[in-house]
């Protein structure tokens, strides 16, 4: 996978999960938790993908990271 297409990848995750919060209406800090969850389950699923864990743990979560993709989303449905 090139770095480019890595980085949309997980900007693309990083939006998913903004929606999925927003749409079931979550704080918008839940990502951490979320993210959390993701990252145990591979420990558990595919403990040796090295790289999977990597990419899971760039997505960016933040708070204020989640509130941008949600604005973001909400302005292009408008």
């Amino acid at each position: 996978m090139t770095f480019n297409n890595q980085a949309n990848n997980v900007t693309e995750a990083s939006f998913v999960i903004a929606w999925n919060i927003a749409r079931a209406k979550r704080p918008y800090g839940e990502g951490y938790f979320i993210k959390k969850n993701l990252e145990d389950i591979l420990k558990v699923l595919d403990p040796n993908n090295a790289a999977l864990h990597k990419v899971v743990s760039q997505i960016p979560i933040s708070r204020h990271t989640t509130e941008r993709r949600i604005t973001a989303i909400n302005t292009s449905l408008d």
